[in-house]
């Protein structure tokens, strides 16, 4: 039976990226329980921030309706692009055959080859900018690794510019 259901994920700040939310989606989808739900259904993917900060407000959401993905046009508060949910799906084999080739050159050594997946969308359907964070050397959990990798040739991390 359509109906509509959310998916939301709770966080205390607004650094988040939709793609997990996207991913949640896909997760339930190959759920037998949540499969015949979400078909044919509208499903809303949202953060919510739970923190009483003004700046950390968020009224984005992206809305599935039919394999179609909608979300915000770019600069306008009333209109809305949509486009097939496939793209996502190229997009995340896009990744999966990043790993798989072991492509993690960091972003210190060469500018990303994917970038965030409503970003690149941007540039087809003109949808809106997520302003979504992206995370450089200076926050990375793997940084102390790469900084024992300059022994590679033409690896090199300008460890001051973070520090």
């Amino acid at each position: 039976m359509p109906g509509t259901y959310s998916i939301m994920d709770y966080k205390r700040s607004k650094n988040f990226q939709s793609e997990q939310l996207l991913i949640y989606y896909l997760t339930l989808l190959n759920s037998e329980e949540w499969k015949n739900k979400l078909t044919n259904s509208d499903v809303y993917l949202k953060f919510q921030v739970v923190s009483k900060k003004k700046d950390h407000k968020n009224d984005n959401f992206i809305k599935i309706q039919k394999g179609q993905i909608i979300y915000k046009e770019h600069k306008s508060k009333a209109k809305y692009v949509s486009f097939d949910i496939k793209e996502f799906y190229t997009w995340l084999e896009k990744v999966f055959q990043n790993i798989n080739r072991s492509n993690f050159t960091p972003i210190a050594v060469k500018e990303r080859e994917i970038r965030r997946f409503l970003e690149e969308m941007h540039d087809k359907y003109n949808n809106a900018k997520t302003g979504e964070k992206y995370y450089d050397c200076s926050s990375c959990q793997f940084r102390s690794l790469c900084e024992l990798m300059l022994y590679k040739k033409d690896f090199n991390i300008n460890i001051k510019k973070y520090l």
